[in-house]
């Protein structure tokens, strides 16, 4: 995964720069079955802003020939909603550009890392691979 850095001067030159030391070090290294952790979205070719590094990641690993890839979509992480808990405090809201009556999935990171485990631990995906299975329990 590239882990998110939001104080980066530019986002996108710091995703391109990690996801290329990424691809660099799994293609040394030998490694023969790699999990990415991608996004919801990264099929779309643009308009999804930070998650357009995603789909350049997963163009990268990809590009790896020797590497079995699974490139795992997860829809919006719960945990993200632990950032209102200020807000609701001082406010008593949990502000949001969604709005209140708007359903969207989400999933629990946890629950991801699940997934990822039993994955490298079965090896159960040749060639590239995207694993779009909801995950909503």
């Amino acid at each position: 995964m590239i882990p998110p850095n939001y104080t980066a001067v530019n986002f996108r030159k710091y995703q391109k720069d990690i996801g290329e030391s990424i691809a660099c070090a799994v293609s040394k290294s030998g490694v023969k079955h790699a999990v990415n952790l991608s996004s919801q979205g990264a099929e779309l070719p643009g308009g999804t802003g930070p998650i357009l590094g995603l789909r350049d990641q997963e163009q990268r690993l990809n590009s790896l020939s020797a590497v079995n890839v699974l490139h795992l979509r997860p829809v919006y992480f719960m945990e993200n909603l632990l950032s209102n808990i200020p807000l609701i405090h001082q406010m008593g809201i949990a502000g949001s550009p969604v709005r209140g009556d708007q359903k969207f999935a989400m999933i629990a990171t946890k629950d991801i890392a699940a997934k990822v485990a039993e994955h490298l631990i079965r090896r159960d995906f040749t060639g590239k691979s995207v694993y779009l299975e909801s995950w909503i329990f």
